[in-house]
């Protein structure tokens, strides 16, 4: 794979975990009626429609919803509302916003006065200045557990990149065994940021909401520590939450380290396309298929498209199907997205609930991802870039007797 299309393809990993886990609280005392105000102050984004969510079981289930205009979102209502009766974990959604996006921020939600401001000019990552909680003790301790963190974390990034130009340069065995010290050392910081709050607030399924995102990294293999780490502490969430999604995705991403599925059979799967229309991968037996990963909201996915109808345009054939799943949420977005981009090859969307999704089925940790599977029902190939995809079905001599 060429260095700017694998470096497009990890633009857009799923931070979904650093996002949604543990990100929105509702705390709960013993008053018949008790009642909260969240307001959210957007910069990058004047109108749209918010969704409170909760998104910790199986299927995510909407509580609120509000239109909003002039950059500031607003929830108010009473526990009778929400209708919990513990501690959960929420996130609001901004739909459509700008016409083109859709994004998820993360909301601690108290039974008090909340303020929070947003900046989500592009896709939300934790940096430092994108988010500022205030209002309570809780929110301030989270504001501070946040930016602790990602500080370490924008630092364990910067000397990743050191490592490796050290390493392209022939920097000798002392520097790089230093670098690496530095790397560990910075891991074990994160690791006790994470169990520090946890420790203060144990009601709160913040366990490992960085150490999610990090176990996903190249640097990251199979039997490193902290992917051990991460598989223990995906027991201990499922013992302390045992209705939560958490534990189970935390777990999908130390498999995600431990199994590619290459050489392995693909996965069977049944969707609809968009006209309602069943596909079943098994009924393709005999020819070669490329399922591609995407969502409307991921932008390198959306950069790819010129080069992947070359590629269907060239290679679409009796012997090669291609196929593009979705894991857009939103049904909506991914019709309009479909429409817009004009793609010519099968469209499925695959927002079913968690457990039964076909990208936990494949392992898919970052989009956009794709698998090249054989007439045998193989996967051979994944995440190929749209260069290296071409260069594999010309090998394959694909569609070569047309």
């Amino acid at each position: 794979m060429n260095k700017s299309a694998k470096g497009a393809r990890g633009v857009c990993r799923s931070l979904l975990p650093l996002l949604c886990a543990g990100c929105t609280f509702l705390l709960n005392c013993s008053e018949p009626t008790k009642t909260f105000t969240v307001t959210i102050d957007i910069v990058g984004c004047d109108s749209g429609t918010a969704e409170l969510v909760d998104d910790n079981m199986d299927i995510d289930s909407v509580l609120m919803v509000q239109q909003f205009g002039g950059g500031q979102i607003v929830f108010s209502g009473t526990d009778k509302d929400i209708g919990f009766d513990r501690a959960a974990s929420l996130v609001v959604r901004i739909l459509q916003w700008d016409k083109r996006f859709s994004t998820a921020l993360p909301v601690l939600l108290e039974y008090d006065s909340i303020h929070i401001t947003a900046r989500v000019e592009k896709a939300p990552t934790f940096i430092n200045d994108s988010f500022k909680f205030s209002g309570t003790d809780l929110q301030e301790d989270y504001d501070s557990y946040l930016r602790e963190t990602m500080a370490m974390y924008l630092d364990y990034d910067s000397t990743v990149t050191k490592a490796g130009k050290l390493s392209m340069s022939g920097g000798g065995p002392t520097r790089q065994d230093s670098m690496q010290r530095a790397l560990d050392s910075i891991l074990k910081k994160i690791i006790r940021a994470d169990e520090s709050f946890d420790h203060k607030y144990p009601m709160l399924p913040l366990l490992g909401t960085f150490v999610s995102g990090l176990i996903g990294r190249d640097e990251i293999h199979g039997d490193h520590p902290l992917v051990h780490y991460a598989d223990s502490i995906s027991h201990e969430l499922d013992s302390r939450f045992p209705t939560y999604k958490w534990g189970m995705l935390l777990r999908d991403a130390v498999r995600a380290k431990r199994d590619t599925l290459l050489n392995q059979p693909a996965p069977d799967f049944a969707l609809m396309d968009r006209y309602g229309q069943p596909f079943i991968l098994s009924k393709y037996r005999g020819r070669y298929v490329l399922l591609e990963f995407w969502a409307s909201w991921c932008t390198p996915c959306i950069k790819e498209f010129p080069a992947l109808k070359t590629v269907h345009e060239r290679y679409a054939s009796d012997d090669f199907v291609m196929v593009g799943i979705s894991i857009d949420k939103d049904t909506a977005s991914w019709v309009k997205a479909l429409e817009r981009q004009e793609l010519p090859w099968v469209n499925l969307i695959d927002n079913l609930r968690i457990s039964t999704q076909v990208n936990r089925q494949y392992i898919v940790r970052s989009i956009p991802s794709n698998f090249l599977i054989d007439p045998e029902g193989t996967v051979i190939a994944r995440d190929l870039g749209p260069d290296d995809l071409m260069a594999t079905l010309s090998t394959l001599a694909i569609g070569a007797g047309m």
